[in-house]
């Protein structure tokens, strides 16, 4: 089963309990022959005061170590203790690894937009981030694309390998008749109702229905159902956009055999189901869905500097 290489690496800053609002996720910021690099600038505070700088005020080079006096700052500022540790979880083949902070470097990165730019660069012009050499991570096979990463003192991964949802075409007449909720007006237009599917997953039903406009899909509706009480539990109204593509639905049409996107089931310990896989952002950050009783995105911030 080939998955679809679209990076989902993400990195999770936890407590002992897990809660989604308590959850902050990144997405992997660069991937090479060599190493691994994760970004944390999107929580780590930058200011232009001297006692306060990430990096040395005069950087030229584009990929450097923080020396003791910078990493010690960083992981002050980040709450990220020596002793924590890096989880890197592969939900799909349901692998785990962990390293100790204290054994990882703490590098620099140049942004992809500031490389080759004028120098010395400015602190705001680099991502700052944990380091790992590729070959630790070899366990993972080819298929690395699909790793989530944690950072903390216990591992929040439940290791209940995820489940590739598998959509079955049903009848429109089937799709539960509850009013559509479009918060943002993109049924506006005309519009005809195409395919409709539902796939089944321990006491939940997930319907997805598309919507057609000038002979292609638009856009897509998520109904997640209680099987027994036939409550909708939660909605979401997906569309084509400037920073937004719909993704394939897995196992439908010509993309039936290779291409995995949606997924479900327990990600984190002591949460409920999650759900994700229905949008391929250019600009932006991609989000995970708790399917909790009061259901919350978990955004994944990619630093993301458009």
């Amino acid at each position: 089963m080939k998955i679809f290489p679209q990076i989902l690496f993400c990195l999770m800053l936890f407590g002992s309990t897990i809660y989604a609002q308590e959850i902050i996720l990144f997405n992997i910021s660069d991937s090479n022959d060599k190493t691994i690099f994760i970004s944390l600038s999107d929580i780590y505070p930058l200011s232009e005061h001297p006692d306060s700088l990430a990096l040395p005020e005069e950087s030229i080079d584009e990929h450097f170590i923080l020396n003791p006096k910078y990493r010690k700052r960083f992981l002050s500022n980040t709450k990220i203790a020596e002793s924590d540790k890096v989880f890197l979880y592969d939900y799909v083949q349901n692998k785990l690894l962990s390293f100790t902070v204290k054994n990882l470097d703490v590098v620099a990165n140049i942004s992809p937009y500031e490389s080759g730019g004028e120098t010395p660069h400015s602190q705001y012009d680099y991502m700052i981030g944990f380091e790992i050499d590729k070959k630790l991570t070899q366990v993972f096979g080819d298929y690395a694309n699909e790793i989530l990463v944690a950072v903390g003192k216990k591992n929040p991964f439940a290791e209940k390998q995820l489940t590739a949802i598998a959509w079955k075409k049903i009848n429109s007449k089937e799709f539960p008749p509850k009013k559509i909720v479009d918060e943002f007006g993109v049924l506006e237009q005309k519009y005809t109702i195409g395919e409709s599917y539902l796939f089944k997953y321990e006491n939940l039903d997930y319907f997805i229905q598309d919507f057609i406009r000038d002979e292609s899909i638009f856009a897509r509706r998520l109904l997640v159902v209680d099987s027994k009480t036939k409550a909708v539990l939660y909605e979401e109204l997906f569309s084509e956009g400037e920073s937004d593509s719909l993704a394939p639905l897995n196992f439908i049409g010509e993309t039936e055999t290779n291409v995995i996107n949606q997924w479900t089931g327990k990600l984190f310990r002591n949460n409920e189901n999650v759900i994700f896989g229905f949008e391929y952002h250019s600009f932006g950050c991609p989000y995970i869905t708790v399917l909790s009783k009061k259901p919350a995105q978990i955004e994944i911030n990619c630093d993301n500097r458009h």
